[in-house]
């Protein structure tokens, strides 16, 4: 994690911390903070899902089954949050220590931790989607307005 906020996060940390009312800076060092805990707590967290490709560099093809898993959990009130730090820092050691057939073409494209939260846990704020999806063209008319969540807040409940 040092790597990922001494490189590509330097500057972004930095103004921050420079404006730390910011909203956008609350929410960077939020995140920061977040995930600092989890490299921090990585021995203590319950289950792992490493998600592998073959032939697909990107990994973008395993996606949508890791972000099955991820709503899945969240249904049953697990928490998750993905990453694709180990991979890009450490791939061959992670490689290693799983046991994945080298030469095969195999491709780490995530590892996604599961456990309880122990934090406040709720729907995430978002900027409304007519804000940051575009139809047609960059910056047309997403054509619909949708300002807030279409489920209510909280954790989620089990019949």
């Amino acid at each position: 994690m040092r790597q990922l906020w001494e490189v590509p996060y330097a500057d972004r940390l930095a103004r921050a911390r420079s404006e730390p009312d910011d909203p956008e800076s609350v929410s960077m060092l939020r995140v920061q903070a977040s995930a600092q805990h989890l490299a921090d707590h990585f021995e203590a967290v319950p289950l792992f899902l490493f998600g592998f490709s073959r032939g697909d560099g990107s990994g973008g093809s395993i996606f949508p089954a890791i972000w099955s898993a991820q709503l899945a959990a969240r249904a049953e009130g697990v928490g998750s949050a993905l990453t694709s730090v180990l991979g890009i820092y450490h791939g061959p050691e992670v490689l290693g220590i799983l046991g994945v057939p080298d030469g095969k073409g195999w491709h780490m494209a995530c590892c996604v931790s599961f456990g309880y939260p122990t934090g406040r846990w709720g729907v995430a704020a978002r900027r409304p989607v007519h804000e940051v999806a575009y139809r047609n063209t960059w910056g047309g008319d997403l054509g619909l307005h949708i300002p807030a969540p279409l489920w209510p807040p909280g954790p989620p409940t089990t019949p």
